[in-house]
Formats: structure tokens, C-alpha cells, sequence
């Protein structure tokens, strides 16, 4: 709530997982304490839930595919939905495989924000432009923090 008090456009979640092969030390021991706290992808979509109005910017959560995956596409959108959540950074679902998620986040007005980055294929940049909804991530590297652009 600090964050948002403070004025900032957007709140950038972080949803735990246990093998975040994406990111440096320092976020991996991040999310082996959140865990370890029993920080959950169900707690943090309740909590938002609960929250919802209260939060003035623009809130995006941002993990691996496989929690979100177990939690189920369409459930996933309902209750990121309910919780008043605007996007998806998704860093380790390739975007030629993102469809599903991406329709399910759409009929709830969510965006899945795609990554963009040096790692990113030339010829896919286009596709990943117009399927962004004006947001985009701009990531330096491995294990470095990512801006939105």
C-alpha cells in the first residue's frame, strides 16, 4: 500500500516459485522465503481481492508459467479479474505458445504483457508489439530487474 500511496503508476507482484531459473540470487532467495512463509499465487489474488478499490495503480503480477498453469487459465483470469489486476508478465511462456493464456486473460480485460528483450527473436518483435495493449517489458538481462516501457 506504500507503493501506491506514494504515487506510483504500477505495482509489480511477484508470485513465488521454487525453481526461478530467470532471475539472480537475489530474487530466488526472495521467493525460497516467500514460500517458506506460505506465500501462495491463491493467498496473493485473495489478498488482492480484498484490496480491490483500494489500490490505486495499476497492479500486474509477475511469475512463472507453472503456477498459473495449476491454477487454471480461465480461473486465473476470474479471480486476477475480481482482484482488480491489469496484467501478466509470464517471462518463461514463450509467446508462440502464449494463445491460451493470453484468450483467457483477454475476456477479462487483463493484458498479458510480453517480454522484449535482446534474448527476443527479430521477427517476432512485431507480433509481440501488437499483442501487448501498449505495455512492454524491456529486460537488460539475466537476472536483472525488469522496466515497463
Amino acid at each position: 500500500m506504500e507503493l501506491d500511496e506514494s504515487g506510483a503508476d504500477i505495482i509489480e507482484i511477484g508470485v513465488p516459485f521454487s525453481d526461478p531459473v530467470a532471475d539472480g540470487p537475489v530474487v530466488e532467495e526472495a521467493s525460497r522465503r516467500a514460500l517458506s512463509d506460505g506465500v501462495s499465487l491463491r493467498g496473493i489474488l485473495e489478498e488482492l481481492i480484498e484490496r480491490k478499490g483500494l489500490i490505486q495503480a495499476g497492479v500486474v503480477l509477475m511469475g512463472y508459467l507453472n503456477p498459473f498453469l495449476q491454477y487454471g487459465y480461465e480461473k486465473l483470469a476470474r479471480d486476477a479479474a475480481r482482484g482488480g489486476v491489469h496484467g501478466f508478465i509470464v517471462p518463461d511462456l514463450p509467446y508462440e505458445e502464449a494463445g491460451p493464456l493470453r484468450e483467457a486473460l483477454k475476456k477479462e480485460g487483463i493484458a498479458l504483457i510480453p517480454p522484449g528483450g535482446p534474448q527476443h527473436q527479430r521477427g517476432a518483435h512485431g507480433a509481440v508489439r501488437q499483442r501487448g495493449r501498449g505495455l512492454r517489458v524491456r529486460g537488460v538481462g539475466h537476472g536483472h530487474h525488469r522496466r515497463a516501457q
